[in-house]
């Protein structure tokens, strides 16, 4: 799966870099750069990971700070319901 890289968009003589949105379980793993990076970020073992993406479909929200901070530093955004956090209506 390939996931949408940061791009810059020229914004009144400055440039704006804008986040772009992950999707999936999936293209959050991708854009931490894989199971390895993310299980450093959060200090979790293999099967954790592999639980997240096949079994539970989404990661604990006690990691949602850890994790989209990562994803912003690396120009990515992702939902908080990939967390099981709701979002406002």
């Amino acid at each position: 799966m390939r996931v949408a890289r940061r791009h810059r968009v020229q914004n009144g003589g400055g440039l704006k870099l804008t986040l772009k949105p992950c999707q999936s379980l999936e293209d959050v793993i991708t854009a931490l750069d894989g199971d390895d990076a993310v299980m450093a970020l959060t200090k979790s073992r293999q099967n954790n990971v592999f639980n997240w993406r096949n079994a539970q479909r989404k990661f604990p929200a006690k990691f949602y700070l850890i994790m989209t901070r990562a994803l912003a530093k690396k120009g990515y955004t992702a939902p908080p319901s990939l967390w099981g956090i709701a979002e406002p209506s």
